[in-house]
């Protein structure tokens, strides 16, 4: 062999020493820092003429577990997924109170049947009575606080889907990007580590967001794809849009990176969008709806029980309180339907208008509905009762009275948090 050969061979076991110790170097400097991976260096012997001429550098590579990393995106996906869920569950069941304390929600119907008790074994008590109705009153407001409180919570998963799904769009543009510095590092053997360390740190972060699959490529990057296969990242990075309204679920659907073609939906199985999804989508309606069946059979029971003890014969005439407001102004506050009836002495029902506060109409013994406006609503009140009573509406205070020979049966309003009124009769005041 002759010297030249000999340098040249021991340069190139030097050069391969060096790299070594630099790759070492960078361990131990970044033993701490989040999200780096140990690298080592690949060689190999380097022949020429069949003969040995040292060792050749063919480049660096990061000392993972592919499975491993695989699985940790997986349960980071999860974690991410049910920790949203829980965070916003809990503030959901907040809204009905601590079952501990005395102003938990589904204890306000013990204070309703507590406060009727009280008001009958002393009828004359005008405090109790007061006391009694604005237990109730009480309990549909919170009903009403609760149910409002729900919307806006939905509300808010839009905001914060909206917001992770912008984060999910910059994180697959940088994610393609560099896809394309490491494969261009790869071709001419340059260390690629740092670039797919970071690789990997965003897309740890994007499968916390919208839980995705990730596989490597054959020149270096990876591929990113949603649960259902449709490529989100690795030629080129869609853009995710997040689809809502207030009267349908949630989705997310994909645009090609070229623009052209239509939007793709796509399924989000983990990640923070998906637990906020399951909230927003079917959580937060089922708890809407509970609740709003169960305000609804308490307001049937207590107009039942009403219903039952009403005063026979009917009275002539009731009054309801002074609410201070303008005609048009209370009507416009209640929902749901309500009924008006006037009886004669013997209790048969004579006459009797439906009143369906959402649609604003009236009907009159069962048939067709006609229009009311709020500002005339004791007027045309008046109107359908066809002389067999009067309506009127004065001093913030509804009054209805039978005309002579009949006794009369008004009604209360109830007005639950899921939008529905219900009717019953009322003895001797009519509160609106």
């Amino acid at each position: 062999m002759s010297l030249n050969a000999a340098l040249r061979t021991a340069t190139s076991g030097l050069q391969a020493a060096q790299m070594g110790l630099r790759a070492v170097s960078d361990n131990i400097a970044n033993v701490n820092t989040p999200g780096y991976v140990r690298k080592t260096i690949d060689q190999r012997p380097l022949v020429v003429a069949g003969a040995g001429m040292g060792v050749e550098v063919t480049g660096t590579k990061r000392v993972t577990d592919q499975y491993l990393e695989m699985a940790s995106q997986t349960a980071n996906g999860e974690a991410s997924r049910w920790s949203a869920y829980s965070q916003y569950m809990d503030t959901a069941q907040g809204l009905f109170g601590d079952p501990s304390s005395d102003n938990f929600f589904f204890k306000r119907l013990d204070q309703v049947y507590s406060g009727f008790a009280a008001a009958a074994n002393d009828p004359s008590s005008t405090l109790l009575r007061s006391q009694a109705t604005a237990n109730v009153q009480d309990f549909l407001s919170d009903a009403q606080r609760i149910n409002d409180q729900l919307n806006s919570l939905s509300g808010t998963m839009d905001t914060r889907v909206g917001s992770d799904i912008s984060r999910a769009n910059d994180l697959l543009g940088q994610i393609d990007t560099l896809n394309s510095d490491i494969t261009r590092a790869r071709l001419v053997n340059q260390d690629a580590s740092g670039a797919e360390n970071m690789q990997a740190q965003l897309v740890d972060e994007l499968t916390g967001l919208i839980g995705v699959k990730v596989s490597a490529r054959v020149g270096g990057g990876v591929d990113i794809r949603s649960s259902e296969g449709f490529k989100l990242a690795g030629d080129g990075a869609v853009k995710l849009v997040y689809n809502a309204s207030a009267t349908t679920p949630g989705y997310i659907s994909a645009v090609p990176s070229d623009g052209l073609g239509p939007a793709q939906p796509i399924q989000v199985d983990g990640g923070e969008v998906r637990g906020l999804l399951d909230l927003r989508n079917d959580q937060l309606p089922k708890m809407t709806d509970q609740l709003g069946e169960f305000v609804q059979r308490a307001v049937e029971q207590l107009n039942a029980a009403h219903n039952a003890s009403t005063a026979v014969p009917a009275p002539a005439s009731l009054t309801g309180r002074d609410t201070g407001l303008d005609v048009a102004t209370a009507v416009s506050g209640f929902t749901g339907q309500s009924t008006v009836a006037i009886v004669d002495a013997s209790g048969v029902i004579q006459r009797r208008v439906t009143i369906d506060f959402n649609a604003q109409t009236l009907s009159v013994d069962g048939g067709p509905a006609s229009a009311y406006s709020p500002g005339t609503f004791d007027a045309d009140l008046n109107t359908a009762l066809g002389g067999m009573g009067t309506a009127s509406f004065s001093n913030g205070a509804l009054s209805i009275s039978a005309s002579a020979g009949g006794g009369e049966c008004a009604c209360s309003w109830l007005k639950s948090a899921t939008n529905v009124s219900t009717c019953a009769p009322v003895s001797p005041t009519c509160t609106i």
